[in-house]
Formats: structure tokens, C-alpha cells, sequence
């Protein structure tokens, strides 16, 4: 009988997160309007919200699966993790700035940002996403690159 080897599930359980990270992405490019505030989620969206957030942050507490290597990868990710998180912010609102002055009537005067009409529970849920994404991104693109 083969023998658990918990270091090499620890690597396809972060396969399955990369999966359902990429699941989640398309559903936004296939479905933009999800990044409303007032959009319901079906079964679909609930299902690979919940599989994601839950198995990521789980591999991300996960110690005791990792080998050295998977340990490499994941101080790897991590640092990459936290400097997305910095720049994004800034990112975001540079780009929110952008659409709003496009969108904006010649001479008129500015309106509120786009940002504005989001509410702190969908901002939280959104970067709470974001960094687990980037956090599974980021240690597949170690892992790749051979740390």
C-alpha cells in the first residue's frame, strides 16, 4: 500500500487552489457585473468562492505539509504577496481616477470616484480575495520558475 506522503498533496492541493483561482477569474471576465455590490451569487460563483478561500487559506496555515522546498516557495510568495498588496491600492485608484475623468462631460466638474460607491464589506471581500489569489499566483510562479 503506498505510503501518505503529505509534502507531494500539499502540491496538488495548491494545484486544485490554482484551479479555482483561474475558475474564479474567468467568471469575472465572463461575468463583470459579479463585482457589483448588489449582485447575488449562484451555486456556481458560491462554490468556487467558498473552495477557494477556504483551501487557500488553509495551505497558507498549512506548515506541516511543507517540505523545504514548498517552504522556499511559499517565503517566495508570501514576500511577493505583501508588496501586490502595497502597489495595488495605488494601482486601483489611479486607474478608478482614469475611467472617471473619461467617462466625465468636458467642463463639467468632477464627480465622485467610482471607488466611492462601494461599500467597506465589498472592498474587504475583494482584497481579502486579492490576496489570496496573488498568494496562489505567486507560489505557482515560484514553484515554476524553480524558486
Amino acid at each position: 500500500m503506498a505510503r501518505f506522503n503529505r509534502y507531494r498533496l500539499y502540491f496538488r492541493l495548491m494545484d486544485v487552489a490554482l484551479l479555482l483561482t483561474l475558475a474564479g477569474i474567468v467568471q469575472l471576465v465572463v461575468e463583470p457585473e459579479a463585482l457589483r455590490p448588489e449582485f447575488v451569487p449562484g451555486p456556481l460563483h458560491l462554490a468556487v468562492g467558498i473552495g477557494s478561500v477556504l483551501l487557500t487559506t488553509f495551505l497558507m496555515f498549512a506548515g506541516f505539509m511543507r517540505d523545504e522546498y514548498a517552504q522556499a516557495c511559499w517565503e517566495q510568495a508570501a514576500a511577493t504577496t505583501v508588496k501586490g498588496m502595497v502597489i495595488i491600492p495605488f494601482v486601483t485608484l489611479f486607474i478608478s481616477g482614469l475611467i472617471a475623468g473619461f467617462n466625465a462631460e468636458p467642463g463639467a466638474t468632477p464627480g465622485p470616484s467610482p471607488l466611492e460607491a462601494v461599500n467597506g464589506a465589498v472592498i474587504f471581500a475583494w482584497g481579502w480575495s486579492l490576496l489570496l489569489t496573488l498568494f496562489v499566483l505567486s507560489f505557482q510562479w515560484h514553484r515554476w520558475r524553480g524558486r
